[in-house]
Formats: C-alpha cells, structure tokens, sequence
C-alpha cells in the first residue's frame, strides 16, 4: 500500500478524521496531476477537501521569489490566482475546476462521510459523561 493511504487508514482505523488541503497550480504540476488528485480523492475516502489555487501573499519567500522571476501578475480581477503558472493558466484552472466538481459532486461526498460514519467513527474511543469524570482527570487515564 503506498505509504499516504496506509497512514491515512491507520489514523481511521482509531477513530480519527483525516481532513486534506490541495493547492493546484505549484511548479512540480504536470498535466496529469488533477488525474492523480482524482484518484487520491476517491481512494483516500477523505471527506473534507479543500482545493485551492495557489496565491502568493505579500512579504512571504514565494511572493519573492515569483517577484525575482517577474511570475506574479497583479491588477487582473479576472484571475483565479496572482501567480504565472509554469503550465497554461486555462489548463490549471480547468484541472482545478476538475477537481472541485469531481470532489463535491453530491453522491461520492456523501459515499466518502458515509465510509467516515460506517468505518472511522465506529473506531473512537468512548469518553465518560462529564457527571462521572473527576476534575482535572483525562477519561480513561489510569
């Protein structure tokens, strides 16, 4: 199992959520990396995704470094995003928009919290009631 979904699974396999931020348009992207989103979508199982385009925000090393190779493009309401892409604008922001009708189409959002409901969930541990606790004690602590 490659190594992501298997920490992926173990963290579910007690009781814990996995939530995920994706920003599309970085460098190392390639035409087929919203395919290979697709997929760790749909594997992964993980519910709550954010899927962003990268943007460069003022005085941090990439707004620097984009400034140095001149890759930021400002005054321009009708960008998605600040940063000159090293693939097509239009190819990123399709890939994105891809993404995002993909990941939040209604029955596989549903069938990944249900996976949630059905396989993480069941894996939480049990907490005390409030009434039966002892101040300053973590349930369960010995």
């Amino acid at each position: 199992m490659v190594p992501i979904y298997e920490g992926i699974q173990t963290l579910n396999s007690y009781g814990f959520e996995v939530v995920s931020g994706i920003i599309m348009g970085l460098d190392t992207d390639k035409p087929e990396t919203a395919d290979v989103l697709l997929d760790f979508i749909d594997r992964s199982r993980i519910p709550l995704l954010t899927i962003n385009l990268l943007q460069a925000l003022p005085k941090t090393p990439l707004w620097d470094r984009l400034q140095k190779e001149g890759r930021l493009v400002e005054e321009d309401e009708g960008r998605d995003s600040n940063v000159q892409f090293l693939m097509p604008y239009d190819e990123v922001v399709s890939s994105w928009r891809k993404c995002m009708e993909f990941a939040y189409e209604p029955a596989r959002l549903y069938a990944r919290y249900e996976y949630q409901c059905d396989y993480t969930y069941a894996n939480r541990s049990k907490c005390r009631s409030p009434r039966n606790s002892k101040p300053g004690r973590i349930s369960g602590a010995a």
